[in-house]
């Protein structure tokens, strides 16, 4: 067996047999930090971590020298040796009860210090706050629990809005003695800061204006004196389970101003978040400030990003994004958080604490501050209408906030900035539900291994067409607003689409249209769902490939045609080479060569080219072309991949290519076999070492298209996009309805033990045959 099964791809819906979107629409999040012997055991009911907890600390404990607490109802922690780590997880995993366990991370404090001073409040005036504050200034009934760095409970502008001090860092969560003192071990300040921002007291002739002037902030401090860069997972889950379980019952609100990179929302979190929605407590963290980080530009951040979250972006004074503000599918609101613009006025004013404990007031930015802003706004609608649900709390957010951007949801502001008049107009009606949002994947890999299952990815209907089966991937990947970009290709031929796998990259769907006429209808209500407004797509071919009127059709519904053609089909492929290139989407500096006149082994090689960048560039099979030997020599790649045997690509053709690009004979690989399904297995299987080569871990997935269909391979082209989002590997099926494995396709897949994908509806990939790929990758 290769690797766990990656549930976190994709959930089959039983009664629709179609997928739910895969985990990644977005940029791949580097690693997190992880605490040294620190593990997070999920436990699939209560009981179970009762019972868990107990034979961890029995006499004969089924994991030896392992040291175990309490952090929520159905999560412990517990400590092992450090270098111990898999091997426990492992010993964990195999007991009864034990849903996941992850490693212990850290979470980093989400903003943007700046020591001048300003006193002038700009947010509450691009808010609406002041017309706000004529219904409602808040009330002291609702309690905001500000899991943090601790506050300075004593500062005169918090004093009286703080009524509960608490240290999440021990065992357990402990009330500090006596209340309005220093919570903050390390003096970071970043707590105080944030409880300004959301809790200040207001109209009393001292200092600033929080968001809600009359509040109950609970201060649960979540950082540790021993390790001051960060808050441990512990820690803040057993926040989060204090927030639950708080003597007077669960708060109105929780806020959370830190996070981390990740691509999948730990079990752990999840369930901790799950159990503070289903009683009724809105959850708010901040976005991310990952976007000027070029490891972390369009990653997601946790917990902002796990489902049930109020993901919230920062702003400018001129209502922009701000520049560090992250940028991805889940983010749902904006609110001030600011930007030095050089003069100090862009920057949010709050309370602060210096080095040595002392109140005083300071200016900073990051989406650390943007976060309390909604959960005093949260605060203040709970104020009006105590009985809101967090989805309708949510949804009045939503709805009454400005658009930034066009109407609807988008990536860098979500529904837009938030406006406090406007969303406590709507509160009084309490009916309305939020739209849906994207669905951010929980980290399944963190789980017991559950056998493959193999889902069928198809339009509606009894026949695969171009147009609705690119549709289908599309909408199979991406929510709303969630592509990158998009490439768009002709239907009946595919040499120019092709091409366009490496610029999909994942990022954007691979859509075609006819060569006459109009853009076709799906496709255009496709791209409009999936792109927010001004996002690039990118027309593959000339004029007799994709008419000229395209440009200007997509220009009025505001996107950006970008055409990339040539004179031919070679200097098409070269434009977009170049284009990726430009764009930096090559994670691999390698180039794959395909024959131009026929394309089923190019076409296997999407995987390759959507997951890693590589451009592909044609040439006839006995003769190299000069404008492919031309971007050879300007890509010039480390590696050159020949697709196909000598009769697809000669040796001569090779060496010349290599000559051309500079590429040493030993960097200069041939993949192919004796037919198109063995030379799709030598695609699948040089992916599998590239992705163990820079640490990626197995394919996310395996893909089944038909390379033998006479009608051509839009519905496999359009499975790159696909491929390019989880790392998956194509493999080929026999016969013009798909109806056979080869034997080495066979081989291959046997005890894969990853989950599959089957591109396309019965006509092309039978029904048995779904069934024999399931079989097999279970082995």
């Amino acid at each position: 067996m290769r690797g766990a099964a990656l549930l976190v791809a994709v959930t089959l819906c039983a009664a629709l047999g179609s997928p739910a979107p895969p985990a990644r629409a977005v940029a791949r999040a580097p690693a997190a930090d992880p605490v040294p012997g620190g593990l997070l055991v999920t436990t699939e009911t209560a009981e179970g971590a009762d019972a868990l907890l107990a034979a961890l600390a029995s006499p004969l404990p089924p994991l030896p020298g392992a040291a175990a607490r309490r952090l929520t109802r159905r999560v412990l922690g517990v400590r092992v040796a450090a270098g111990g780590e898999q091997a426990a997880a492992e010993a964990l995993r195999a007991l009864p009860g034990v849903d996941a366990v992850e490693r212990e991370g850290w979470m980093r404090l989400q903003r943007v210090p700046d020591d001048s001073r300003y006193a002038d409040q700009w947010a509450h005036q691009r808010t609406g706050a002041e017309a706000a504050w004529d219904d409602s200034t808040g009330d002291a009934r609702v309690r905001v629990a500000v899991i943090d760095s601790g506050i300075l409970g004593s500062h005169p502008d918090l004093a009286p809005n703080v009524t509960e001090d608490q240290v999440s860092t021990a065992g357990g969560t402990a009330t500090v003695t006596g209340l309005r003192v220093d919570n903050d071990p390390c003096n970071a300040g970043h707590g105080t800061f944030v409880a300004g921002v959301l809790g200040a007291t207001g109209d009393d002739g001292l200092g600033i204006a929080g968001v809600a002037w009359d509040v109950s902030i609970v201060d649960v401090s979540a950082l540790s004196a021993e390790n001051c860069d960060g808050l441990a997972d512990s820690a803040i889950l057993r926040g989060l389970d204090y927030a639950l379980r708080n003597p007077a019952g669960p708060v109105d609100v929780v806020n959370m101003s830190f996070g981390r990179p990740a691509d999948a929302c730990p079990v752990s979190y999840h369930t901790a978040i799950e159990d503070l929605r289903a009683a009724g407590v809105v959850v708010v963290a901040a976005a991310g400030n990952g976007e000027a980080n070029p490891d972390t530009a369009g990653t997601a951040m946790i917990p902002a990003s796990c489902d049930g979250a109020i993901s919230v972006a920062a702003s400018r004074r001129d209502d922009g994004t701000a520049s560090y503000s992250s940028r991805n599918p889940f983010v749902d609101l904006t609110a001030p958080g600011g930007e030095d613009t050089g003069d100090g006025d862009g920057l949010i004013l709050s309370t602060a604490m210096d080095q040595q404990g002392r109140a005083g007031y300071s200016r900073q930015a990051g989406t650390s501050h943007a976060a309390p802003y909604v959960s005093g706004a949260a605060a203040l609608l709970r104020a009006v209408e105590p009985e809101l649900t967090p989805d309708q709390v949510e949804w009045a957010l939503e709805q009454g906030a400005k658009d930034l951007a066009r109407p609807g949801r988008d990536n860098p502001t979500g529904w837009g900035l938030v406006r406090l008049d406007a969303s406590l107009a709507l509160a009084g009606g309490r009916a309305g539900t939020p739209e849906p949002d994207p669905s951010f994947p929980v980290d399944e890999t963190s789980r017991p291994w559950s056998p493959p299952r193999v889902a069928r990815v198809a339009a509606q209907g009894a026949t695969t067409a171009p147009v609705s089966q690119a549709v289908a991937v599309s909408r199979t990947l991406f929510g709303a607003g969630e592509a990158m970009h998009a490439v768009l290709a002709r239907e009946d031929v595919f040499a120019d689409a092709l091409a366009g796998s490496a610029l999909g990259n994942g990022l954007g769907p691979l859509l075609f249209t006819g060569r006459t006429g109009s853009l076709a209808g799906a496709t255009r209500a496709e791209l409009l769902r999936v792109l927010p407004a001004g996002a690039t797509v990118y027309l593959l071919g000339g004029s007799a490939a994709l008419p000229v009127s395209l440009e200007q059709e997509l220009a009025d519904d505001g996107l950006r045609p970008v055409r990339l053609s040539g004179p031919s089909r070679e200097q098409t492929a070269v434009a977009v080479a170049q284009e990726v290139d430009r764009l930096r989407l090559r994670a691999q500096r390698a180039i794959l060569l395909a024959r131009s006149d026929q394309w089923p082994d190019a076409v296997a090689a999407g995987s390759l080219a959507a997951w890693f960048g590589m451009p592909v560039l044609l040439t006839a099979p006995t003769a190299l072309h000069p404008a492919t030997a031309a971007a050879l020599h300007a890509l010039g790649p480390d590696r050159l991949y020949a697709l196909g045997g000598s009769a697809a690509i000669a040796p001569e053709v090779l060496d010349a290519a290599g000559e051309a690009a500079g590429v040493p004979a030993s960097e200069r690989r041939r993949l192919a076999g004796p037919g198109r399904a063995e030379t799709a297995v030598a695609i699948a299987s040089e992916m599998e070492a590239l992705l163990r080569e820079h640490g990626d871990g197995p394919p996310g997935g395996v893909l089944a298209v038909n390379l033998r269909r006479a009608d051509g391979f839009a519905h496999a082209l359009s499975a790159s996009a696909l491929a390019g989002a989880i790392a998956g590997v194509m493999v080929g099926v026999e016969g013009t309805n798909g109806q056979t494995l080869a034997d080495a396709v066979r081989g291959y897949l046997e005890g894969f033990g990853v989950d599959g994908y089957v591109m396309g509806g019965a006509d092309v990939v039978a029904e048995p045959v779904r069934q024999e790929l399931e079989a097999l990758l279970r082995g």
